[in-house]
């Protein structure tokens, strides 16, 4: 089902924002934008009720510990271990400099490729 005036209505929408003479930027600004920036109103999304009966809290510590008692400390050694392995992650010094060497090892092997190539161009 294709709406037939869909591209008007974009059109006129648009222009409306846009035009100075109708002002619809500022309306919008002003109805939507600044009410949720001024209030700084935080959803929660990720909220889960706590269980009854429960008087641990329920995070990351807590989840741990439990899980220390139920494998040993041994187990989740390697789970951490193997965690940091397969998730190591360089800082953003660390790939500007790979990305050079790289770069620099490119430039090389197109120079003994290139059989224009010249030092001193």
């Amino acid at each position: 089902c294709r709406l037939p005036f869909w591209s008007y209505g974009k059109l006129f929408f648009n222009c409306w924002l846009v035009l100075p003479y109708f002002n619809g930027a500022a309306h919008v600004y002003e109805h939507f934008v600044r009410p949720m920036i001024v209030n700084q109103q935080v959803v929660n999304i990720w909220y889960l009720p706590k269980k009854e009966g429960s008087d641990k809290p329920d995070d990351v510590i807590s989840a741990a510990q439990k899980y220390i008692e139920q494998n040993g400390s041994k187990a989740f050694e390697t789970l951490v271990n193997k965690f940091k392995t397969t998730n190591a992650r360089r800082s953003i010094l660390e790939e500007v400099e790979a990305e050079r060497r790289a770069r620099a090892e490119r430039e090389l092997e197109a120079r003994d490729v290139n059989p224009f190539f010249h030092p001193n161009y």
